[in-house]
């Protein structure tokens, strides 16, 4: 199977939550690359779910990050204390 990538906030300029997206393959690793522009000032939350009901934080980040991510059916990413910067988040779903 090859990887796929998922687009889970575009461009963001507000506090918003994105869609959540079921990666079908828990089990597999996929790659999470968030994208920060115009001097960004808020935190973008990757949160993960078990059953797209229930949220944890995987991780915070206030700036362009490539990270991993493992285990999770259902994820989603949410930017909260926005004042700037813009925001696209980015998924790659099945590199291994």
């Amino acid at each position: 199977m090859s990887a796929r990538t998922f687009t889970l906030l575009d461009g963001v300029t507000a506090n918003t939550t994105g869609a959540t997206t079921n990666l079908l393959l828990a089990r597999n690793k996929h790659i999470v690359q968030v994208i920060a522009a115009d001097s960004p000032n808020a935190s973008c939350l990757i949160e993960g779910s078990l059953d797209g009901s229930n949220w944890n934080t995987l991780a915070t980040k206030t700036g362009g990050e490539v990270f991993e991510v493992l285990g999770v059916p259902y994820i989603r990413a949410r930017v909260t204390g926005y004042v700037a910067g813009t925001w696209t988040v980015l998924l790659q779903q099945g590199v291994s």
